[in-house]
């Protein structure tokens, strides 16, 4: 998941503990749930 991750430089992933996946952009701080 790593390697995909890389395709965001200016993304931050964040994982709940429900397993849920969120990326943050930081130039917005917004979140968008993508798992």
């Amino acid at each position: 998941m790593q390697s995909s991750l890389n395709n965001y430089p200016f993304k931050t992933v964040r994982e709940t503990e429900k397993g849920e996946v969120f990326l943050m952009d930081k130039s917005t701080y917004d979140y968008k749930k993508i798992m």
